[in-house]
């Protein structure tokens, strides 16, 4: 059986910049090597829509889409359970504290309970676009992963805490990391890795890390019948390391929240499984994780030449313009010199695969359309040609999953040759990437049911200058106006 649901919702804003360079694919170079990421207010849009399941006895191969049908940008979206977030620190913080007030201590184990319920302990996360293969930033291991170590879970709780205002800091010992929150003239502990806090001799006040290893008993006292803490690692063994232990205090971690976008006429498709037989992790001794521990997703931007705005989604186009011939509205060289366009790419979420694809023409053998990708900022892959027969139009298709795999941000590129102007043309491009998601993401959708599920995406700023050349930001004038389409699929 098939289920399919659709909701209408709307369009935001977002800037990008044109630039122009020499013709040489080694020499062009796009705008910025890493554009700076969307600001955006603390407005979200939310709309809550239904999915009755009530007709389907289990959940396989669900998929959710989430496409922006409209001119602009929409920023952070995400679809979850009503009353639930998304996996943003701007939506995490929402929900907590849309709950009403909260002590200091209360919001603590708010934000330490969801991370623990979004991550599960393995060491490590991380993919060949991180450095080391070891993955830092919190928007990554939360989207892409849903594991990580106890570094790596440290600093997420870390990232949320200073987003809210606490000082935060990162306990570093030999044998393990956990983070640490400042209320009530007091550092406190609260471990996501090891899903477990101590309370000091009073029974009340959740410890700090030195208050533990002054008193090792206490973390003693958490074990379970079998003697573990609630990661089954043995209690009596994490406070014989704390009794030796010399934290190093780390006051550094990031404080910045990165974003992603959905840009004009790109779909983002969640999967409820992982579609690939890959799995992307970092250094690791712990046993290999299966390609099941997560799901896979698809990002798919159709780039249309009709539209009188596309060079405003480029990174930097030169020597290119449009043609129409017959219904397709074709990109095309304008000399005899190569043209190009550069489309800028990134999300939170490790590539599996990459294909460029489009109708392809060719006026002679002296004709060519290539595409290339960037990930380093300086340096062009080797062409992926997408030489069609001469003639055509036919569609063609580029596969750069050998230079894109495990990257988040790159850059590609477009180049068309000819002896002649308007002799390479290329049109109804779909540049198509697999990636990996963190299962935890995908909502847990309930078969015999009606599901309550919220879709979110959070109101991009406008930067402004006023007469003294000086800038402002301010939200967006409209952010009740959107344009994206959500549907939910059940197989």
């Amino acid at each position: 059986m098939r289920c399919s649901y659709v909701l209408f919702l709307s369009s935001l804003l977002l800037q990008f910049g044109c630039g122009q360079a020499p013709a040489e694919p080694g020499a062009v170079r796009p705008s910025s090597l890493y554009p700076l990421p969307v600001p955006f207010s603390e407005i979200a849009y939310s709309k809550s829509f239904d999915v009755d399941l009530t007709a389907s006895h289990l959940i396989n191969r669900a998929t959710i889409a989430i496409s922006n049908r409209g001119s602009n940008s929409v920023v952070m979206p995400a679809v979850f359970v009503k009353g639930g977030a998304g996996l943003s620190r701007s939506s995490i913080l929402s929900s907590i504290r849309s709950a009403g007030p909260l002590t200091d201590e209360q919001f603590a184990l708010a934000t330490w309970s969801f991370v623990s319920q979004h991550n599960q302990h393995y060491c490590s996360a991380g993919a060949p676009g991180d450095a080391f293969n070891y993955a830092v930033d919190p928007m990554r291991l939360l989207h892409g992963y849903g594991f990580t170590c106890c570094d790596q879970s440290t600093d997420i709780l870390v990232w949320v805490w200073r987003g809210a205002g606490y000082q935060a800091r990162a306990a570093r010992m030999a044998f393990h990391e956990l983070p640490e929150i400042y209320y009530h003239d007091a550092w406190h502990a609260y471990d996501a890795d090891h899903k477990v806090y101590y309370l000091a001799k009073d029974k009340t006040t959740v410890a700090s890390v030195a208050d533990v290893i002054a008193d090792p008993s206490l973390v003693a006292s958490t074990a379970d019948a079998d003697g573990n803490d609630p990661e089954g690692t043995s209690a009596q063994w994490m406070a014989d390391q704390f009794a030796g232990a010399t934290p190093a205090y780390d006051y550094s971690t990031s404080s910045e929240e990165t974003t992603y976008s959905l840009r004009s006429s790109q779909t983002f498709t969640l999967r409820s499984e992982n579609s690939t037989t890959s799995i992307f992790h970092g250094p690791s001794v712990d046993e290999p994780l299966g390609s099941d521990a997560v799901n896979s997703g698809q990002f798919d931007w159709e780039l249309d030449f009709a539209r009188p705005d596309w060079e405003e989604l480029t990174d930097s186009s030169n020597g290119v313009e449009t043609l129409m011939s017959g219904t397709n509205a074709f990109l095309t060289n304008t000399g005899t010199s190569s043209g190009y366009v550069i489309y800028h790419l990134s999300s939170p979420f490790p590539v599996f695969s990459l294909v460029v694809s489009g109708m392809v023409y060719r006026q002679d053998s002296t004709a060519t359309v290539s595409a290339y990708i960037m990930h380093d900022g300086s340096h062009w892959s080797t062409a992926f040609p997408m030489n069609a027969e001469v003639g055509g139009p036919l569609q063609t298709t580029a596969d750069l999953t050998s230079a894109a795999l495990g990257q988040y941000s790159y850059f590609v590129m477009l180049q068309l040759s000819g002896s002649a102007p308007n002799a390479a043309r290329i049109a109804a491009v779909h540049i198509t990437s697999e990636v990996q998601v963190a299962k935890t993401l995908f909502p847990k959708l309930v078969p015999g049911t009606i599901n309550h599920l919220t879709y979110q995406d959070w109101i991009p700023l406008q930067i402004v200058s006023n007469h003294r050349g000086t800038k402002s930001v301010v939200p967006d004038a409209n952010p009740e106006t959107h344009d994206v389409e959500v549907s939910v699929a059940i197989q």
